[in-house]
């Protein structure tokens, strides 16, 4: 079949700088492109089931980037290409010489950041092997040196596989909430 319909998808729209806001407003307002799950090629709706796989689509990428930037508030806006294989942006867009006007100055703030609540399970765990490693250090006989962060991080991951809530994540997570809780103490004083 040689007459392969093409797309700009939401994939190149977001590499461009557009928002999921502008997009998802656009599909609202004037319908999408695109293939349908399964796999039928036309011209959607927002309220069709294919544009709310569209609509579905911009939602997960957005989540997605929400979830990372939480995590890590330097995070680059979109970390698109690790999400967009797995995902629909593909399948969406509108074909050259039919792109609707995209409202790109619809800007929305970004939503609050939930608040971190601590985990006392979590904390005193990492809390106590933090602790156990240290002094692993100074028993050892050996100069102590003040290791950095991700050295303890390491180290306890090989003292304790196998204790709950000793992993990668929980551990950085875990540093980042005590230092914030330390910073904004600071701050307050």
């Amino acid at each position: 079949m040689d007459n392969k319909p093409t797309i700009k998808t939401f994939f190149e729209f977001l590499q461009e700088g557009y928002t999921v806001a502008q997009l998802a407003s656009t599909v609202e307002s004037k319908g999408v492109y695109g293939w349908d799950r399964f796999g039928r090629f036309g011209r959607y709706k927002a309220e069709s089931a294919g544009g709310i796989e569209a609509l579905n689509a911009l939602a997960e990428f957005y989540a997605y980037d929400t979830r990372l930037r939480e995590q890590d508030p330097s995070t680059d806006p979109g970390s698109l290409d690790d999400f967009a294989e797995s995902s629909n942006l593909h399948y969406f867009g509108w074909p050259d010489g039919q792109v609707p006007e995209i409202n790109r100055s619809e800007v929305h703030p970004l939503p609050p950041r939930p608040a971190r609540t601590a985990d006392p399970r979590k904390t005193n765990t990492v809390l106590g092997a933090l602790l156990e490693c240290l002094g692993h250090y100074r028993d050892s006989g050996k100069t102590m040196r003040i290791p950095s962060e991700d050295q303890l991080n390491n180290l306890m991951l090989e003292r304790f596989p196998h204790v709950p809530f000793i992993s990668r994540s929980t551990i950085q997570n875990e540093f980042a909430t005590a230092k914030e809780i330390v910073r904004n103490a600071q701050q307050q004083a």
